[in-house]
């Protein structure tokens, strides 16, 4: 697809990574109330969300929504042999793919296969970005690989804001699977992990984040998804301090408490439908209602980094 025409400026992308259940949906869902910040959500779910024409965050069909319409219509309607063609190049997306990152050969083994995924990705941000006059965009999508092809894009100005949470917690939600409306034709079970392999994919994920971007000063920012629900403002504050944007929190009506509007991230757990009032709480239900031999297990696996980031292990 031949990417939309527009000013050559680059576009500020606002890249969440880590590993899911870490509050990257209501994190991206408060930055898109910020004036001239657009949460696109999980762009590397653009075909899955276009092709089975799942719901968008304002509860209308993908394709039937006015504002992904308008903004960006014609990556909307794209053949499906085009766009399958375009998002087979995910392919080195995989977890068990995740060591290439590491090596200078496996990074260019993606480099190789992602231009095609590039071309039509940095398209759609370029067209989001002149059509919508957003200063910001950002991509929840979390995948390290998905974030390193996009820093491979020369037109696109990344910055990496990193979301963690005490492995115990993340472990309990991938346990309990979430039911809601996917598609509109009913409701779906949004998948469950079990105890390893969630332990397993919160080392990993964040492991590889911190070894690409840790030392990218000025450029990333870790924060827990703890410190996160406990003082949103101060967060956003700090988020946009990186990006370099003044921003508004008069939508904010207490410390912890803000009004949503309806915004239009795609993918992402139930979260994003919620709009009005809106209270910013952490969900710490694991500490009473998981398991112990569950809890041995996540912090067993995890404690390398759940020690660096500060949670404590059992006593």
């Amino acid at each position: 697809m031949t990417a939309s025409g527009g000013t050559d400026s680059r576009v500020k992308v606002l890249f969440i990574a880590g590993w899911g259940r870490s509050g990257s949906t209501i994190m991206s869902s408060l930055l898109d109330q910020l004036g001239g910040f657009l949460s696109v959500g999980e762009a590397i779910t653009w075909d899955r969300n276009v092709l089975q024409n799942r719901l968008c965050a304002c509860s209308a069909p993908i394709r039937d929504c006015p504002f992904w319409q308008e903004m960006a219509g014609d990556y909307l309607n794209v053949s499906v042999a085009e766009l399958e063609a375009i998002m087979e190049h995910r392919r080195s997306f995989r977890t068990r793919h995740l060591g290439r990152l590491l090596t200078e050969r496996g990074r260019k083994r993606i480099e190789l296969d992602t231009r095609e995924y590039r071309e039509f990705l940095g398209g759609l941000y370029r067209q989001l970005r002149d059509r919508g006059g957003y200063r910001v965009l950002i991509d929840s999508s979390k995948f390290a690989t998905h974030g390193y092809v996009l820093s491979l894009m020369d037109d696109i100005d990344l910055y990496v804001l990193h979301m963690v949470r005490d492995p115990r917690a993340v472990v309990h939600s991938w346990g309990s699977p979430k039911i809601y409306e996917v598609t509109g034709e009913g409701p779906r079970r949004m998948g469950g992990r079990g105890s390893l392999d969630s332990s397993v994919r919160w080392l990993a994920f964040n492991a590889v984040v911190e070894l690409l971007w840790g030392r990218r000063h000025g450029r990333y920012m870790r924060i827990r998804y703890e410190d996160f629900t406990r003082q949103p403002r101060e967060t956003l504050l700090q988020i946009g301090a990186m990006v370099g944007e003044r921003i508004d929190l008069g939508f904010f009506t207490s410390p912890t408490r803000a009004r949503f509007k309806p915004s239009h991230i795609m993918g992402g757990n139930p979260s994003r439908y919620r709009s009005g009032e809106v209270d910013i709480v952490g969900d710490e239900t694991w500490k009473r209602d998981m398991p112990r031999i569950r809890r041995w297990l996540a912090t067993g696996v995890t404690l390398p980094l759940m020690v660096r980031y500060g949670y404590p292990s059992p006593g």
